[in-house]
């Protein structure tokens, strides 16, 4: 793949994302929503905005207070990670007016939206595509179009191993081979087209101006492919675009952010903090794995070690979102083998972190499926709000868009908001804790060693602090460790803890502890 010039560059001054304001990030908690699957309001089987604007009350009870909506563009695919129109709502969620009223509703209720941002790619079937096809000016360099395959083994979406050639399709149209990461009814946009960067920027101008938050951004770190292998990803080329389109947005509105999915180590997301010019986070990945591998193995290093990587990094803790699952990976229940308790422990971490936390929408009920490494459709299932038998009370349809899980008791809305125990419950007191304690959002983040395969650790802002420990090993543990001995209030249930040189922790105990006052 040839390089090119990185297109025009501001000439106004780099600001840093602190110079912004947006601040508002530290202190904010997201849902991320799939309306295809979270409430249906007219009976079609089929989640929609307006179910999604009847449906923020249940949002805020449960403290998030922003949103991200997978696309909700218009597409031919159930997904809509493969965009046709870029400034029309999909038509099975609804019209236009129907997010305008979904964004004002949220807006009142003190709830932030930001939208997905797929400009890797857009679908076959967008009229760009079918004129650059037919070789129209402008459109004709608006993908990657090759007369010859390009040589050079080359990892593409779906297979295990490197392929040589991959990714490159062949149009017999056009008798030229276009270049298409995901899928050929995928094809990659050309961003090293001052035109087509150009768009994207009317695209987010567009969104912005009607009062959204931000934007996630799809295959951030997929957007100028620079070779095959290593020079796919990441590229230098690929990070000065985002730093190029940041500062686009951030001269519409300050404190608008961008989120990257950056799925890679935390040496690569790195490098998009870009010294504070660049996106505003990226989503931590490696968190992810090593909080599921903690509760689940019952071994603590590999998180302690994770920290410790990234503190030695460029970019702030604050940088890195951490997340336990998304639409893309299995539900966090299913990895953790249906165990509630291990579920709370991995909750707790995830609240109690530094960075902007993001929520799946049934994590917080424990949603699952009956198997690992799912199909994505088995990701995306509706959301149970109840135990009817066939629709979970997502839909007054007979019939689903798709089939629900397992919505028994315990799995469902309904249940979970009676049962003073539940995850549900603990969702909501451990994001109501973030909230009003700063120590939790701002904080350092502070681990000690007090015995093994017991994760230790203290968020401390100021003169305040919180200390969390959490028992993942399967059996006792016995903590040795005088820095931390005192008497403490559980913030979980308002008990008082006394912990002592030689305190025994229960297998699977979990305490989130604010020192008593002297």
């Amino acid at each position: 793949m040839k390089k090119g010039v990185i297109g025009c560059i501001l000439s106004c001054p780099l600001l840093t994302a602190g110079a912004f304001g947006n601040s508002w990030l530290k202190d904010a908690v997201f849902y991320e929503v799939f309306v295809r699957s979270y409430y249906d309001s007219n009976a079609d089987g089929i989640g929609d905005l307006k179910g999604l604007e009847m449906k923020l009350d249940y949002i805020k009870q449960l403290g998030a207070n922003a949103l991200w909506l997978m696309p909700i563009f218009k597409s031919p695919s159930y997904h809509g990670y493969d965009t046709v129109d870029y400034y029309q709502v999909n038509e099975d969620y609804g019209t236009m007016e129907d997010f305008d009223s979904l964004l004002a509703a949220a807006n009142e209720r003190g709830i932030r939206i930001i939208l997905d941002l797929v400009v890797n790619h857009t679908s076959s079937e967008h009229p760009w595509f079918q004129k650059s096809v037919e070789n129209i000016p402008p459109y004709n360099h608006w993908y990657i179009w090759e007369k010859t395959r390009p040589r050079g083994k080359q990892s593409v979406y779906g297979k295990s191993k490197p392929v040589e050639g991959g990714g490159w399709r062949y149009n017999d149209k056009r008798k030229q081979f276009y270049y298409a990461h995901f899928s050929k009814k995928m094809p990659d946009l050309n961003l090293r087209n001052a035109a087509v960067r150009r768009e994207v920027k009317k695209i987010a101008k567009f969104w912005l101006d009607k009062g959204i938050a931000g934007f996630r951004l799809d295959a951030a770190k997929l957007i100028i492919e620079e070779g095959p292998g290593k020079m796919r990803a990441n590229t230098p080329a690929t990070i000065q675009w985002w730093v190029e389109f940041s500062q686009y947005v951030k001269s519409l509105n300050p404190q608008a952010i961008l989120i990257g999915e950056v799925w890679a180590e935390h040496s690569q997301i790195s490098k998009y903090y870009a010294k504070g010019k660049g996106l505003d986070i990226c989503f931590d990945f490696p968190f992810q794995s090593n909080t599921l591998n903690t509760v689940g193995s019952g071994i603590v290093k590999s998180f302690i070690d994770m920290v410790a990587t990234k503190k030695k990094l460029p970019a702030p803790l604050s940088f890195y979102a951490p997340f336990l699952a998304n639409h893309d990976q299995d539900r966090y229940m299913t990895s953790l083998d249906n165990d509630f308790v291990k579920a709370r422990m991995a909750a707790i971490i995830l609240l109690t972190a530094p960075g902007t936390p993001f929520i799946y929408y049934g994590e917080e009920i424990g949603m699952y499926h009956p198997t690992k490494k799912a199909d994505h459709l088995l990701i995306r299932t509706p959301m149970q709000w109840d135990q009817t038998e066939v629709t979970a009370g997502f839909t007054r349809s007979s019939t689903p868009w798709q089939k629900i899980n397992d919505n028994k008791t315990p799995y469902n809305v309904r249940h979970q908001q009676r049962s003073p125990d539940s995850l549900l419950k603990l969702y909501q007191k451990l994001i109501r804790l973030r909230l009003e304690h700063p120590e939790l959002r701002y904080g350092d983040y502070k681990f000690h060693s007090v015995g093994k395969n017991v994760l230790a650790y203290e968020r401390v802002y100021e003169k305040s602090r919180v200390l969390v420990l959490i028992n993942p090993s399967g059996k006792e543990q016995t903590i040795r460790s005088q820095r931390i001995s005192g008497s403490y209030r559980n913030l979980l249930d308002g008990k008082t803890i006394e912990i002592t040189h030689k305190y025994v922790m229960l297998a699977g105990a979990h305490y989130l502890l604010e020192p008593m006052e002297e």
